[in-house]
């Protein structure tokens, strides 16, 4: 979802609330789960729900591999040499 809509109502807030249930769900069954607001949680904006699309898109990346490595999956990531 674009960062431009509110994220408490119509069809957003609908969206937002879905994907908090789906993160305690994942996490309650073992999972590894977060939600991360782009725009409102981590300080960018001008983001669409197409995340590598957007000008930003290295920025979004950047916060893709924090993340993995904060969890411990960025074995792939690593430069072992």
């Amino acid at each position: 979802m674009g960062d431009h809509h509110a994220e408490d109502v119509g069809l957003v807030g609908l969206y937002v609330r879905q994907s908090r249930l789906v993160v305690d769900l994942i996490n309650g069954l073992g999972g590894q789960a977060e939600l991360l607001m782009l725009a409102n949680g981590m300080g960018l904006r001008k983001n669409t729900h197409i995340a590598f699309a957007d000008e930003n898109n290295e920025s979004v990346a950047e916060l893709m591999e924090e993340w993995l490595m904060r969890v411990g999956l960025d074995v792939g990531l690593r430069n072992e040499t």
